[in-house]
């Protein structure tokens, strides 16, 4: 803490500080809501992990995987293979929390006019998961992926150039 700030504290205090930022929060809320008010908590912070967990995972496979950013040290073809069907699964998993969390509860409650939008929603998530998955953006900013020569290990290079529409 002292190299940011330049302030120094006794290291039981810092200790003390950093677990009453985490734990206050949440003991706040199952003294106020009650074990019903912990457990939407829990869910909620799950839901919100499910969320950031591919946004995390997808880039770190295609980084271990490029013999261009890891060198000798990227993944194997099998090994790959396998890392990217089980982050599949994985991610799979989480929509399917998000799903049946936050959509179903107003697909199955609310009219049918609000089902529209929320179904566009989804397919909307779809579609950035899959953008996501190939590493380009939407098209109003696509990625163009160029291919130059094989280099000299005979692995094709890739470079990556914006281009805006």
């Amino acid at each position: 803490m002292s190299g940011f700030v330049d302030m120094s504290m006794p290291m039981w205090l810092r200790n003390l500080a950093s677990r009453a930022i985490a734990i206050v929060p949440s003991l706040a809320v199952a003294i106020l809501a009650g074990p019903q008010g912990a457990n939407d908590l829990v869910v909620i912070s799950s839901v919100v992990l499910a969320i950031h967990l591919p946004l995390a995972l997808v880039p770190l496979l295609k980084f271990t995987d490029s013999p261009l950013k890891m060198g000798n040290l990227a993944n194997g073809r099998f090994f790959s293979w396998t890392l990217w069907v089980l982050g599949t699964v994985v991610v799979a998993a989480n929509a399917y929390l998000v799903w049946t969390t936050c959509f179903v509860p107003v697909l199955d409650s609310g009219p049918l006019w609000l089902g529209i939008p929320l179904r566009l929603m989804g397919l909307v998530l779809v579609a950035a998961t899959y953008f996501a998955l190939l590493g380009s953006a939407p098209p109003t900013l696509t990625l163009y992926l160029g291919h130059q020569p094989l280099s000299p290990s005979g692995r094709m290079r890739v470079f990556h150039q914006w281009r805006l529409y």
